[in-house]
């Protein structure tokens, strides 16, 4: 899982989850996560006046609700390893494209590296001297 928070993600990936998650068919996805996923790990989250005061930034010029709840979480030092497992509950239980689209985009920032294989091809193996296909060779 990605250990990074979410302040690290860029301005445009922000921007683009806020395009979705700010958006619904009765209830704006945003809400819909606290509601459904969020406020089961953050019990303050179950509070109205919490929902309340990310729903008042669409009062503000150019104000997103779920920017507001990114920098809030951000601020809780979730990580987004974590963002995409809550959006992926939502999206289990309120299957979605423009969700799944969300997850797509957050996928292509994480760090997978702890997941795939890493190869240097050509890598010299001080234990034998072996020129190697792969760094994950065992000689």
């Amino acid at each position: 899982m990605d250990m990074r928070s979410i302040h690290d993600l860029p301005e445009d990936i922000k921007n683009r989850i806020a395009e979705v998650l700010d958006t619904g068919d009765q209830l704006p996805k945003w809400r819909l996560l606290i509601r459904d996923v969020i406020r089961k790990y953050i019990p303050l989250y179950d509070e109205a006046f919490v929902t309340k005061c990310f729903a008042m930034e669409t009062l503000s010029p150019g104000g997103s609700p779920t920017r507001k709840l990114l920098n809030d979480l951000g601020e809780r030092e979730i990580t987004v390893g974590v963002l995409i497992n809550w959006i992926s509950s939502l999206n289990r239980m309120r299957p979605n494209l423009q969700l799944q689209a969300v997850l797509n985009l957050l996928s292509m920032f994480v760090d997978l590296s702890h997941i795939l294989p890493r190869f240097d091809f050509f890598s010299i193996h001080t234990c034998c001297g072996f020129i190697c296909r792969s760094s994950y060779l065992i000689c």
